[in-house]
């Protein structure tokens, strides 16, 4: 049954049930028609949205609901409490639990599906039926899906530790009915360490365990329960709870796989493990079970020895046990040492991420090479089971199993081709909210809104595509599933094209004509899908499992080169796939107006290109006929910079045709020539590589594990001296700047900072490196720094006698942000006190819009260096803003503390954040909006109100300041621009009022000032205008004028 359907009878069934009405409750079937179900099978299915704020079709469970048989749900005790989480819907909250309180909730006994989401979190276990029964969730908004047996009427669950220092937290909890049985289907169970266990998100983890993977190589009708853990050995497999759930639930039919050895070395001696070893699998053929021993594979490097090794990690003692006992042993090490020789030792080393960890490919093979091995076959069972590995099938539930049409990949998608998607059920199309072209902006269907609607379908391989929006230079953002979610609801979104498989999907065609868009996430099991079959504009378009309904079908329509942008007076012209071969041009000697590089398409890469053979044309060429199509202002005259302004109003939607100063009898494009279709010009990657600290060349300093919920193998401790040091050596796939992002924990309560060099360069930058609370507690700290292309080399030295933080790993990605300010020791105190008539200083905390660049930047500037100019000589400004800080991690960085050690009394804080708070996908910055004052912990709200009370502690003025808006705030339906990043505007409002200070809305003076001279002299505030696509950054021009707005807000309100 659909979504609507099922809140429906879940609402009857909950009043019934609460109000001892009638036994028979209303069921709708896959067929739609009402059937009756009596009031026990009701409750069997629940959707629970944790953390109090309930959500369409979820029931919302506070903390502080306690349970009662009238309800069916609820906590058992006071030891939890709501939260903020990072996620959407549902996933906005969750409940941390601090202690031992379960989620009771009532269900008929049976085997029931359990999906379990978490919030924020770095590493929590799950605890159901009072049993550890998955272990080690990692990051926001994890999901992993069991089968659970109740036998007692009541399922318990609750969230406990996985990494200390760490909140423990759950979002969302869905349970459905599996069998009336209240025994598993058969089910292999495995036991293991860190090259075993599972990583999350399963379906995309970099790292993976070779159990994780086991699902796609065994029979499909296994329930595969990988109790593996990080860091675990024999002894530690027992005592802390992992075997408990083997015990209690293993039968005769499983199997029970012991893949452990590799930590033992480190607590005792062969003869006690093997001790160990032999309790369990005596244990596990006292239930019936069939237990494999496995000899453990090696580690990298070990297939270049001469000789080879014959094995590692007690061999001889699994040997003596599976003799004892009568069990098979698998030689994995054998099989994965013949296996890596044969490919060579460049390829085997490529799947490894250290020197004993596979990544997910190196898992997969080992997966594969032990399935070779494994002969036992499931029981036969009526329906198909559940797997917590990426390969297997989702559990089932009660209902009648719906039917989906065969999934055969459609032949007729062109690569490089424009389309647009409309809905079958409603009518509408695929549509970006707000024509907005960046990451997190929402997918809903709305009428056709140009290219809002258009995506261009790039081959993936396989069968699958990239659906790239034409938005902005029509090929930086491509659609996306959240998160690398796999579940129902997840959302669809746009992000940066990244080419994961979370932006690939499979056309099939059905024989109706349309076509089901299937997620590679999900391989092909979810669609996406109109929200709750809605057939209004703005219903949201989210994956949820194929079932091949009129909200899951989609008339595919190919963009021919006139339909590029809808003109104002006529729709879109559109043609069914493939796209029709027009006639030649009769007029001009332009193909294709705007397309500048003739590559068959008009978008900002033809702006670009115009922009940069005027600045440098020995070094960028164009063609004679690229000059012809990109020479579309006053004609004639040849290529200028109104040629590429012009070609970007119309990106933009600004203007509907092109070329622009034609009459309308001319201003027709010309028809597309009938050559195949264009080659596609992708936008670079994000880069997101991850490096591990005691893998890197380290001074003064050495490899710990001492306090435990670090990601590695070993933390690097670095030595309390000033000498004590670390040098990463990092690849960069291109020149550029990237997100260095540190995982650090520092106990002590003094700031740690250090010194950073890349490359040996002169220049260097110094990162503060605040208390973490703890040194178990790990956080992420970022700075952006310049790369070369190939291998860098980043040093980073302690500048203090304590030395620098405990450092855990370091991760890279490319980003558009300028680098952090190199450092320059002041020569002179950080606020001018030699101005003899100086009354106060306004220090400045803000982001890259705001902060003040040096000279090898122009013409690119932030507003606040030019705020002084526009205020009193009476007046000092300090501009302490730098780029890519969020009010979290421009406060987490110690830049606070900065200003709050030198603020007086009498002095104004002027703070303007948002933009990089929102980055959901970067959690070192990301400060969610919490709606409300004060803020939860964590949330905008609660960062901000560190500023505003910090300043006002030191008997300053906070003046808080909404964030800014860009070129991509131009709505072209209205072609007015309008104000942006709402919801953290609105929470600097209520900041203002909750705390009685002044407030600049600045984003809203920016939407005033902008409509009032229009998009061509708007477009000239930005960087844009001057050879690049950013929509974002000032010029000196925009930063002059923004200044302005914020000088003139500051003297109507009276402040100076």
């Amino acid at each position: 049954m659909k979504n609507g359907v099922k809140r429906i009878a879940a609402a009857i069934s909950a009043l019934l049930l609460t109000t001892g009405t009638s036994a028979y409750l209303p069921y709708y079937g896959n067929n739609g028609i009402m059937q009756v179900i009596t009031a026990s099978a009701a409750a069997e299915n629940w959707k629970l949205d944790l953390g109090g704020n309930a959500q369409n079709g979820f029931t919302g469970v506070s903390a502080n609901d306690k349970y009662s048989k009238a309800k069916g749900y609820g906590f058992s005790g006071n030891d939890v409490k709501n939260v903020a989480a990072a996620g959407r819907n549902e996933l906005s909250d969750a409940v941390q639990f601090t202690g031992k309180t379960n989620l009771n909730v009532d269900v008929p006994n049976g085997v029931y599906s359990v999906k379990v989401t978490l919030g924020n979190t770095g590493r929590t276990s799950v605890f159901i039926e009072d049993m550890l029964q998955i272990v080690n969730m990692t990051g926001n908004n994890a999901v992993h899906e069991l089968l659970i047996p109740v036998t007692d009427g009541q399922l318990n669950i609750r969230a406990g530790a996985g990494k200390a220092g760490n909140a423990y937290t759950i979002s969302a909890v869905e349970i459905k009915k599996y069998s009336d049985s209240t025994t598993l289907p058969p089910t292999i169970w495995l036991c293991g360490d860190s090259t075993v266990c599972n990583y999350y998100p399963l379906n995309s983890s970099t790292q993976a365990g070779w159990g994780q993977m086991l699902g796609g190589y065994v029979d499909k009708g296994w329930n595969i329960r990988n109790m593996a853990a990080s860091g675990e050995y024999a002894k530690g497999f027992i005592n802390n709870g992992n075997f408990t759930p083997i015990e209690k639930y293993g039968k005769k039919g499983d199997v029970f796989i012991i893949s452990i050895g590799i930590n033992d070395t480190k607590y005792y001696k062969g003869d006690e493990y093997k001790k160990y070893i032999s309790d369990m699998t005596k244990k596990a053929k006292a239930k019936g079970m069939d237990v494999i021993l496995v000899k453990q594979q090696g580690r990298k490097g070990d297939y270049t020895k001469k000789p080879l090794l014959k094995s590692r990690y007690y061999a001889a003692e699994l040997e003596q046990v599976a003799k004892e006992q009568n069990c098979q042993i698998v030689d994995l090490f054998n099989l994965w040492q013949d296996y890596c020789v044969s490919i060579g030792a460049s390829k085997a080393d490529a799947m490894y991420i250290d020197n004993v960890h596979p990544n997910r490919e190196g898992a997969k093979h080992l997966a594969e090479l032990f399935a070779t091995k494994f002969t036992q076959k499931p029981g036969t069972s009526a329906a198909p089971v559940v797997t917590d590995a990426p390969a297997q099938t989702q559990p089932t539930v009660t209902e009648p199993p719906v039917t989906a049409p065969p999934v055969t990949a459609a032949t007729d998608i062109i690569d490089g081709q424009i389309y647009t998607f409309k809905n079958v059920n409603s009518g509408l199309c695929l549509d970006i909210e707000g024509g907005n072209g960046a990451n997190g902006a929402n997918v809903q269907q709305a009428a056709n809104d140009g290219k809002a609607s258009q995506f261009k379908a790039v081959s993936a391989g396989n069968g699958y595509y990239y659906l790239v929006s034409q938005l902005g230079d029509g090929n930086s953002y491509a659609l996306d599933v959240n998160g690398k979610k796999t579940t129902d609801g997840a959302n669809i979104e746009l992000y940066t094209f990244n080419k994961g498989d979370n932006q690939q999907f499979k056309f099939v065609k059905n024989n109706d004509g349309s076509y089901g868009i299937l997620t590679k996430i999900t391989n092909d099991a979810s669609a996406l899908d109109v929200n709750e079959q809605s057939k209004n504009a703005g219903a949201n378009v989210q994956q949820y499992k194929y079932s091949g309904g009129a909200n899951q079908k989609f008339i595919i329509e190919a963009v021919t080169a006139q339909a590029a942008e809808p003109a104002t007076t006529a729709a879109p012209v559109v043609t069914d796939i493939p796209v029709v071969t027009q006639a030649p041009p009769t007029q001009q000697s332009a193909t294709l107006w705007g397309d500048t590089n003739c590559n068959g398409t008009v978008d900002m890469s033809d702006a670009v290109l115009i922009m940069q053979t005027l600045s440098n044309p020995s070094k960028f060429s164009v063609t004679d006929q690229g000059r012809a199509n990109g020479d579309v202002s006053e004609s004639g005259n040849g290529l200028t910079n109104a040629d590429a302004l012009a070609i970007q109003k119309y990106c933009l939607g600004v203007i509907s045709n092109l070329p622009e100063s034609y009459s309308a009898q001319q201003q027709t494009q010309p028809p597309a020539t009938s050559a195949p279709a264009a080659t596609v010009t992708e936008a670079a990657p994000v880069l997101e590589n991850v490096y591990f600290a005691s893998d890197m060349k380290i001074t003064n300093g050495a490899p710990e594990d001492t306090n435990k919920g670090f990601t590695g193998k070993s933390y690097v401790n670095l030595d309390n001296n000033n000498t004590s040091a670390i040098e990463w050596t990092v690849n960069a796939p291109q020149a550029g700047n990237y997100l260095c992002t540190f995982n650090i924990a520092n106990g002590g309560a003094d700031n740690r900072p250090m010194k950073i060099e890349v490359n040996g360069g002169k220049d260097y930058w110094m990162q503060d490196f605040l208390t973490t609370g703890d040194w178990t507690k790990w956080e992420e700290r970022g700075i952006v720094l310049p790369l070369k292309q190939g291998s860098n080399s980043i040093k980073m030295t302690s500048a203090s006698a304590q030395g620098g933080p405990n450092l855990d790993y370091m991760k890279t990605e490319l980003t558009d942000e300028p680098i952090a300010q190199i450092y320059e020791a002041p020569t002179t105190p950080v606020v001018d006190n030699t101005n003899k008539n100086a009354a106060r200083t306004i220090y400045i905390a803000g982001d890259s819009t705001v902060q003040t660049y040096n000279k090898s930047y122009a013409p690119q500037q932030g507003w606040g260096a030019f705020l002084g100019s526009n205020l009193s000589d009476k007046i000092t400004v300090s501009n302490q803003a730098i780029a890519g800080r969020s009010s979290k991690s421009f406060y987490d960085n110690g830049r606070l503390d900065t200003i709050l050690g030198t603020i007086k009394k009498g002095d104004y804080l002027l703070i303007q954040f948002g933009i990089n708070d929102a980055a959901s996908n970067k959690a070192e910055r990301y400060a969610p909006t919490s709606g409300k004052v004060p803020g939860t912990k964590g949330s905008f709200e609660d960062y901000m109100a560190k500023y505003i009370e910090g300043a006002q502690k030191k008997g300053a003025t906070p003046i808080l300041v909404t964030t800014v808006i860009g070129l991509k705030a131009y709505d072209k339906g209205s072609k007015t621009f309008k104000g942006s990043y709402t919801n953290y505007c609105n929470a600097m409002k209520q900041l203002a009022k909750y705390y009685n200070i002044p407030v600049i809305d600045l984003n809203t003076l920016m939407v005033q000032h902008y409509n009032s001279i229009g998009y061509d002299a708007a477009y000239k505030y930005h960087m844009c205008s001057t050879g690049g696509t950013d929509m974002t950054h000032f010029t000196e021009t925009g930063a002059k004028a923004v200044a302005k707005l914020v000088a003139d807000e500051l003297k109507k309100q009276g402040l100076v």
